[in-house]
Formats: C-alpha cells, structure tokens, sequence
C-alpha cells in the first residue's frame, strides 16, 4: 500500500517536472527596459524656462480672471441700482399719469366753466351798466349830501367800464363797492364842510347827516341852522331854540366831542 503510493507521488511530481521544462521553453523571455535618457544641460534649462513662461502666462490669465470678476461685481452693483431707479421712475411715472389724468379732467371742467363764464361775462356787462345808472340816478335824487363826492364815484366807475385792461371781475368789485360804500351811510352820522348855494349865493356851511334820516346845515358861526326839506328839495331853517340846542349837541356828537346821547330831532319828508 505504503509502496503505491510513493509511486504515484514520484510519478505526478515526474509530469509536474516535464510541464515546466515545455513552458520555460515555449514563454520567450522579458525584454529588459531601456535605460533612462541622460539629461542635458540644455533640456534643464528649456525646462525651468517653460515652467517659467506658464507660471507667467497662468498669473496674467488669473489677473484677467480678478479684473473680470471685479466688472463683474461692479456690473452687477450698478444693475442692482439701475433697477431700484426703474422702480422708482415706474413709481413716479405711474403716479404722475394718475396726476395728468386729474389735470386733463380739471381742464375738461376749466373749458366748461370758461364757456359758461363767457356767457356770464355777456350777461354781466349789461347788468353793470344798468346797476351804474341807477346808482347815478339814486345820488341825483337823494338827499344832497357828499353829493361831489358820490356822483364822482358814479362818473369813475362809468369811466372803468370802457378800459379794456381791467378785468370784469374787478369792474365787478368796484360796483359793488360802491353800492356797499351807499348802503353804509344808513348807519353812521357825519359832519363835515362842505359849501352850499342859496339864492344864488355860494357859502360854506357845516353839514350834519343823521343817516338817510335827515341833514343839517349851520353856518360856521351857528347862528343859522337849517333842514333839508325832502317835499320842497329846499333848505327849512330852524327856528326853535330848543330844536337848535338839540341839533348842536348832535353836532358834537358826531365830531366826537361829547359821548353819544338820545337826542330830539325834527325830520321832514
């Protein structure tokens, strides 16, 4: 048993023996590697001048790279601003065209009422006139007080309405000024110089109106005092002394010499 064995044994390692003599005959062998080129000085040199040139050439390109990246950054600053200015102008232009919109409506209304104002103007002018004419009839018929000064007022306004460089509403004001200047002296009393003619015979007297109600005269010396008849349109002279004492003292009082008293005074329509 012991002697098959071996013999198997010598015989596998025997094949084992004889495949490895066939394979180190039919593998060629390794070809040995090259040995490496010598360096020259020259190449040493070309090589640390290339190196050199791209280190150069990598720096330029990286400065381009920081100069761009910084217009980049500035560009971008500048967007940024340009687009906070459009917001703002779209702000103001949409705020202004809601503006424009209000204006073309208010000069819709402008033409309007400039179209009716000049109907009004047509209207007004012949009013006017009629209101002058009847002021200047009104001072002419009135108790003749101040009356220079009143018919000067009327001939003046009559002279405002032909000048073409005042505006109707200031031709307007004027008139009622006047008006207003006449409806006041209902409420005030006044006594003032002024002159008179009686028989032909010019003088000059102190005058004393007590509203519309009544005016007196006296001569500066006021020995005379006299009424005006508004029946008559002439001049009554007074002749009670007690009637004269009372139209002194309203004398007085309207120059502001005594205080205000209740008088008795004779009036005549």
């Amino acid at each position: 048993m012991k002697f098959q064995h071996s013999l198997r044994l010598s015989v596998f390692l025997g094949i084992l023996a004889a495949l490895s003599t066939v394979s180190a005959q039919v593998a060629p062998a390794a070809p040995e590697p090259p040995p490496p080129p010598k360096a020259s000085p020259e190449s040493i040199v070309d090589a640390v001048a290339n190196v050199a040139t791209r280190e150069e050439a990598a720096a330029d390109i990286q400065q381009r790279i920081n100069v761009i990246a910084d217009e980049t950054v500035d560009l971008e600053s500048q967007y940024k601003t340009v687009l906070r200015e459009l917001e703002t102008v779209n702000a103001y232009n949409d705020q202004m065209m809601r503006v424009v919109s209000s204006q073309e409506e208010e000069i819709a209304i402008l033409k309007t009422d400039l179209e009716n104002l000049q109907d009004t103007q047509r209207q007004i002018i012949p009013l006017l006139l009629k209101m002058i004419d009847a002021l200047g009839e009104f001072v002419a018929e009135d108790t003749p007080f101040l009356y220079d000064e009143r018919s000067d007022r009327v001939e003046e306004l009559k002279l405002l309405m032909d000048r073409g460089d005042i505006t109707i509403a200031e031709k307007f004001r004027n008139v009622m000024d006047a008006y207003l200047e006449e409806n006041s002296y209902s409420r005030n009393i006044e006594a003032y110089t002024g002159q008179i003619e009686q028989n032909g015979v010019s003088s000059t007297v102190e005058f004393l109106r007590i509203g519309r109600v009544a005016l007196f005269v006296s001569s500066l010396d006021e020995s005379t005092i006299s009424l005006w008849d508004t029946g008559s349109e002439q001049w009554a002279v007074v002749e009670d002394p007690a009637l004269q004492l009372s139209i002194k003292r309203a004398f007085k009082i309207a120059r502001k010499e005594i205080p205000v008293d209740l008088l008795l005074l004779p009036v005549k329509n």
